[in-house]
């Protein structure tokens, strides 16, 4: 059962909202993080709006909030889940810019964008951003069995999304990163590759079996392998991978990333899209993650937003913030 809608709130016009996730894996207390908070938005003049969510209902909810408000800038303070909750309460093109104040397992966003590892020196760092001309990037969305679901990173199929799946709270916390690589060991101990219908905009469909998956909005995956590594998000496009087969090949492969080799080992291909269908041609469950957390089954439709989110780019020099390389 989803959590009950926060009490009203009255957040001030132009003030800097704060969303706190509490169970976040290196979340400092509450008093702390006000006292953090308050110092790194003094020097601009701007106040703090400090709000601890429970739910990804209330995480949205504040979002929405904020928006109406006219709040300077809000801020996800956790992991990239406490992002994407947050992400999906912020109107397309809304001028309110997301920030990220990184504290939970891996933080891909906070090293796709090179943000400091401080909460005071991250915050700081993006409101500097505030004075200078807006960053505008791509989003994605998923819509499957009349749900939609934006991400900012990616969104996977196959052996990451059944490990995302597989992964219990408690064993994120304890364990960290390394979970998601128990989870994937056994899944790919057990799985075949799905069989899936995939189009890509306007091209003729491709039938395969597929041990996964990767769509990304950037590079990063699990903050230490660049899956999508020719992705831009500002291209207006999205990136894929297919790793066909097995998942127990696909986790084979998968650590050529690391080296940027996996592109052009057998079995594994390269797309660039605005829309992609998929659907399994087997009786199968197809399960998504979006963004590293559990997104919607079922066949699905993946779109780019062009320029729908307006971002807290300290460097906007980074690659990620750059036209794309060209595949192949």
């Amino acid at each position: 059962m989803a959590a009950p809608r926060m009490p009203s709130i009255a957040i001030p016009p132009g003030s800097v909202v704060f969303v706190v996730n509490p169970r976040a894996r290196h979340a400092l207390p509450a008093a702390a993080l006000a006292d953090v908070f308050a110092e790194a938005c003094h020097p601009f003049g701007l106040t703090p709006w400090v709000i601890e969510t429970h739910s990804a209902e209330q995480a949205r909810w504040v979002a929405e909030e904020s928006d109406r408000a006219g709040a300077a800038a809000i801020f996800a303070y956790g992991g990239d889940g406490a992002l994407h909750t947050v992400l999906q309460g912020i109107p397309l093109g809304s001028p309110l810019p997301l920030g990220c104040v990184p504290s939970g397992t891996a933080n891909v966003w906070a090293a796709e964008a090179a943000l400091p590892a401080t909460p005071l020196a991250a915050v700081r760092a993006q409101l500097d951003a505030l004075l200078a001309p807006p960053t505008w990037i791509d989003t994605g969305v998923v819509a499957a069995q009349g749900e939609f679901r934006r991400f900012l990173l990616m969104a996977g199929y196959g052996l990451d999304a059944l490990a995302v799946e597989r992964v219990a709270p408690r064993a994120k916390r304890m364990l960290g990163k390394a979970a998601y690589g128990v989870a994937g060991v056994l899944v790919a101990a057990g799985g075949r590759g799905l069989p899936l219908r995939l189009r890509f905009d306007a091209q003729p469909p491709i039938e395969a079996r597929v041990g996964m998956i990767t769509i990304g909005n950037t590079q990063l995956f699990g903050s230490v392998a660049a899956f999508t590594h020719l992705a831009s998000a500002v291209d207006g496009q999205l990136d894929a991978v297919i790793f066909r087969g097995s998942p127990a090949r696909a986790l084979a492969t998968a650590p050529l990333a690391l080296r940027g080799l996996h592109a052009a080992a057998p079995g594994v291909s390269y797309h660039r899209f605005q829309r992609l269908s998929l659907e399994v041609t087997e009786a199968t469950r197809l399960q998504s993650q979006l963004d590293g957390e559990v997104g919607p089954a079922g066949a699905a439709t993946i779109e780019v937003q062009a320029g729908a989110l307006r971002v807290l780019a300290p460097d906007p020099r980074l690659p990620i913030f750059q036209p794309p390389r060209p595949i192949g």
